[in-house]
């Protein structure tokens, strides 16, 4: 980028299209970073649908967030009138751009996706290699483009200090002090069953923590996810806190961030983990660390095999991919997070 179109740049008003999945939303931070870096004078709004918007609260490049869950015509008419003069989409549908369009964003950007190229005045190839790139540089690579660069910043996620203590009232609340070894537990995924370790070997797991590490389990999860909140803790039948539909999603990201270890499917909440610095013990069957893998400190599990990776929510089969990771490894891997120097546990 020249001089000239650098000063221009900087000078703008950003509105970025985010991403709709959780974890997705959490990988974008950082090409929002590597934006905010580069032009640090730039005005930068998030438009996000509503359940991911809180993603990005308390985040130093975002300046404002505006939620995508409303009337077209307003929203329309709010972005028309706030004169934004960039649209980035992370995004690739064409109903995420064709507000951009009608709004008169004068620079749109976006990946040349599903027909929608004449919405963009800047349609950005799909990179060819795009099966072997993890899902934070296909949003890098975007911003790249209008600002040249090589720097990759971490995948960051911000807390308050209130959302913090609001954190250890509920902890103590269920009779956690603030001593303890806390392990999160991820059982669902928002995606499908696919993407789900069994519900009885992540109870038999809960139990080897527990027994193995003295630790205390808390689970986590959606509101659309109580049921497995409820067989798990009926498997474990030890003490355990199901927290599945109980916490707001800034609550379960404070809560995330007080455990030693968090052990996941390949879902959203793995990559908050991971973007608040918590280790992470990742379960993957039909999807592919390649493109989805946690960031940060992390194990990833996964057995080869022939049909996968697919993109099946329900298996069709017989679910191979996670019926031949059994309990013993994912239990081993745990203990080089949850071991100090001075625990010995002959």
């Amino acid at each position: 980028m020249g001089l000239a179109n650098l000063i221009i740049f900087k000078a703008m008003k950003i509105l970025l299209r985010s991403p709709n999945w959780i974890g997705d939303a959490v990988l974008s931070t950082s090409a929002l970073s590597y934006l905010r870096e580069k032009v640090s004078e730039a005005h930068i709004t998030v438009l996000a649908k509503d359940w991911v918007r809180d993603i990005f609260l308390h985040h130093p490049s975002v300046d404002k967030t505006i939620s995508f869950n409303r009337v077209r015509v307003a929203l329309i008419r709010d972005i028309r009138r706030a004169e934004y003069n960039t649209g980035i989409l992370f995004t690739n549908s064409f109903s995420s751009a064709f507000p951009f369009f009608t709004a008169r964003i004068k620079r749109r950007v976006g990946y040349d996706t599903n027909a929608r190229g004449f919405l963009l005045t800047e349609r950005i190839p799909v990179p060819e290699d795009l099966e072997k790139i993890h899902q934070r540089d296909y949003y890098l690579h975007l911003v790249r483009i209008l600002v040249p660069g090589d720097e990759v910043p971490e995948a960051q996620l911000y807390l308050a200090r209130e959302e913090e203590e609001k954190a250890s009232s509920i902890l103590e609340s269920v009779g956690i002090k603030g001593d303890r070894k806390i392990v999160g537990i991820n059982p669902g995924a928002s995606y499908g069953p696919s993407k789900r370790w069994p519900q009885e070997k992540f109870a038999s797991l809960a139990r080897g923590i527990i027994e193995k590490y003295k630790a205390e389990i808390l689970i986590f999860g959606s509101r659309s996810e109580e049921k497995l909140g409820e067989v798990l803790i009926k498997g474990i039948e030890k003490d355990a806190v199901n927290l599945i539909g109980r916490t707001t999603l800034r609550e379960l990201m404070a809560l995330v961030k007080r455990c030693s270890l968090f052990i996941t499917n390949d879902t959203g909440p793995m990559h908050i983990a991971s973007a608040l610095n918590v280790p992470v013990v990742a379960i993957f069957g039909p999807t592919d660390p390649v493109r989805t893998s946690p960031l940060g400190v992390s194990t990833v599990i996964r057995k080869e095999v022939n049909c996968s990776p697919c993109r099946y929510r329900s298996c069709p089969l017989n679910h191979e991919c996670m019926e031949r990771i059994t309990v013993e490894e994912v239990l081993e891997s745990t203990g080089k997070y949850l071991l100090t120097e001075n625990e010995d546990l002959c």
